[in-house]
């Protein structure tokens, strides 16, 4: 068998849900809302937020090339990135 170098989307959903199951506390139980809901939030957010800093990346790419050569490249980043 040869192992797998890759990670589909619903492996590194499950898997993180999982972990997130494990390690923390949460015990929800309401009338609209679960503790796995509450965590599959969670981990959809995480995710997105990785694919829209791949986006912003390569948009700032894509509109760096038609900017003069001495005009600095290093730009000043956006307020919404996270730690």
């Amino acid at each position: 068998m040869i192992p797998k170098n890759e990670l589909s989307a619903a492996e590194l959903y499950e898997m993180s849900m999982k972990t997130l199951e494990a390690h923390l506390s949460l015990d929800i139980d309401g009338y609209r809302c679960s503790t796995e809901m509450v965590l599959s939030a969670v981990v959809k957010a995480a995710l997105d937020v990785a694919e829209l800093q791949q986006q912003e990346a390569e948009m700032n790419a894509c509109l760096a090339v038609g900017l003069p050569a001495k005009l600095p490249r290093g730009g000043y980043g956006s307020g919404h990135r996270l730690p």
